[in-house]
């Protein structure tokens, strides 16, 4: 579904990933590329605003600007 949507990413993940779970870009009309992070959280508990700050501590660290993405199994 993401592949359709013009996403194409990579997953990262490990013990040195920076808070980074997938990466790639995001091919949109007109051959523009957007660079793409995407942090995952499979947690039971909502999401609040620790997790958004751990997702711009991230993109903060990539040195680009990109989409940041936070994918969760729970609300926020």
């Amino acid at each position: 579904a993401l592949r359709r949507a013009g996403l194409a990413l990579v997953r990262i993940g490990g013990a040195n990933d920076k808070g980074v779970d997938l990466a790639g870009q995001w091919e949109l009309p007109g051959s523009t590329r957007i660079p793409v992070l995407v942090q995952c959280k499979a947690h039971a508990r909502r999401l609040g605003p620790r997790e958004v700050r751990e997702l711009e501590g991230a993109l903060s660290q990539q040195g680009m600007d990109s989409l940041g993405v936070l994918a969760a199994s729970a609300s926020f």
